[in-house]
């Protein structure tokens, strides 16, 4: 009996993947099945379609904490939208095995990123593409010397595009192209899952370069110059974001081009506009972000897009850091609800931000919102069907690294149109762990609107301006 525990906790703590060889889909949807029953815990898995020759889509998602706590955002990473890119996919495996052995070791970064955030990893988004890449590997015999490859083979292998010949980050609808792709299974897929959660930050991770790319990947016309920069209105954090990646990985940040890249391309700090780079209609991370809200960045993380397996470990150790780094600035910005004048949640309200207006976002069904924002003072303005616009001053503080704190909670009330109104003060407090456990999908705690958990300093001004409040009615009688 003794010896069979042993062995268990051996197996348990042991990774169940190994770093030095690419896995088939197969394995991948084997080692998939068997962690999240071995951590079922922390982990769900589950389906978003299928690609075009059938093989599943699976996502998991791993999360601590409570789930059916309020206002937890969800945040994604993506892999092998191009299939002969496969590095982001065995990094992405080795991560989902990460956090969860650093989750339970009591890790603390882990931990507070899990027991806040829902992360969600689909692995390999064009499987069919990869098991052709993985195929034409094996038949090929003319690596002189490992990560040395002839031109031609480390650049382009076949597999980029899924089964049909569509290369699926040229396959969403675009903004500023109004052509109509031939939607895409795996293109479909993604579209759906973006409309099933929230998703507030996102990585899909490519490789054949080394750089953190950033919306806008398409250029805002056909006749713009090439190298010519589009940026959106949140090129504040979009650059923030790509620079915590490129600056936590030990090489991306000094900007040098790849030994392999004929175009010579060289990245200051390690980041670029996509369409400076160069334009492109149809990308994914454009999609998110125009569609949703969704702050997607693609990151290339790995010179050659499929290198010796035997480079795999040190592609790891290279990107387990950033990937962690760049998934805990989902604590900056705000979150908050939205709600009427009883308390009761409004989804679909429309959320946008003075000067970064274009793209506005919108509250869920359980009427949660989230930001990310950098530090600073900002305008929003709240619309829903029914009732009254409101616009509301909010400040964001810089997140203290060491500190558990997670972005503060801005509850917004707004009143039907027409109906007489009491006037609200706004306290958007920072809401401490303790408190936001308390803040469920009752009716009752969105009634207080949390203001029994805020600090007792806000409760204090509250009451100080209720006062005020008062003086100035009395004093108008």
């Amino acid at each position: 009996g003794m010896l069979l525990v042993f062995i268990a906790f051996n197996y348990a703590d042991d990774s169940l993947l190994s770093l030095n060889r690419y896995h088939t889909h197969e394995e991948m949807i084997s080692f998939l099945k068997n962690f999240t029953k071995m951590h079922s815990n922390l982990t769900r898995l589950y389906s978003i379609g299928e690609s075009f020759e059938g093989r599943e889509l699976l996502v998991l998602r791993i999360s601590g904490g409570d789930d059916d706590l309020l206002l937890r955002p969800n945040l994604k990473l993506v892999g092998n939208i191009h299939g002969n890119e496969a590095v982001g996919r065995e990094v992405l495996l080795h991560f989902i095995e990460y956090l969860v052995a650093e989750y339970n070791k009591g890790n603390k970064r882990v931990r507070r990123l899990l027991d806040y955030a829902h992360v969600h990893i689909l692995p390999s988004m064009n499987p069919d593409g990869f098991a052709c890449a993985l195929r034409d590997s094996v038949v090929d015999d003319y690596d002189s010397e490992p990560g040395i490859h002839p031109p031609g083979h480390c650049m382009a292998r076949d597999g980029r595009a899924n089964s049909l010949g569509k290369d699926l980050n040229r396959n969403f609808p675009d903004y500023f192209r109004k052509v109509r792709p031939e939607l895409q299974n795996e293109t479909l897929a993604v579209m759906r899952w973006l409309d099933d959660f929230p998703f507030v930050l996102s990585a899909a991770l490519h490789g054949g370069s080394l750089v953190a790319n950033y919306p806008f990947d398409n250029s805002k016309y056909d006749s713009s110059l090439s190298k010519e920069p589009n940026l959106t209105e949140d090129d504040d954090v979009f650059k923030h974001l790509a620079l915590v990646y490129a600056r936590k990985h030990p090489t991306m940040h000094k900007g040098k081009a790849c030994p392999n890249n004929f175009a010579k391309d060289t990245f200051p700090k390690g980041i670029v506009n996509g369409a400076e780079w160069y334009p492109l209609t149809g990308s994914m991370q454009d999609y998110n972000y125009v569609v949703h809200g969704c702050m997607e960045i693609t990151l290339e993380i790995s010179c050659c897009k499929f290198p010796e397996p035997e480079e795999l470990q040190s592609s790891w150790d290279q990107n387990r850091e950033p990937l962690l780094a760049f998934l805990e600035e989902s604590r900056r910005g705000v979150r908050g609800f939205v709600m009427d004048e009883n308390g009761i949640p409004l989804p679909n309200a429309t959320i946008r931000i003075l000067g970064r207006e274009t793209f506005p976002f919108y509250s869920t069904p359980k009427g949660e919102f989230w930001r990310i924002l950098l530090a600073g003072t900002y305008l929003f303005q709240v619309e829903a069907q029914g009732f009254d616009n409101r616009r509301i001053t909010v400040i964001v503080n810089e997140p203290k690294q060491t500190e558990w704190e997670w972005p503060r909670v801005v509850n917004v009330t707004l009143y039907r149109t027409g109906s007489t109104r009491t006037t609200q003060v706004i306290t958007s407090s920072e809401t401490s762990t303790e408190s936001m456990r308390n803040i469920r999908g009752s009716a009752s705690s969105w009634e207080s609107e949390s203001l029994q958990h805020a600090n007792k300093s806000s409760a204090v001004a509250l009451m100080f301006s209720k006062l005020l409040l008062v003086l100035v009615v009395l004093l108008s009688l």
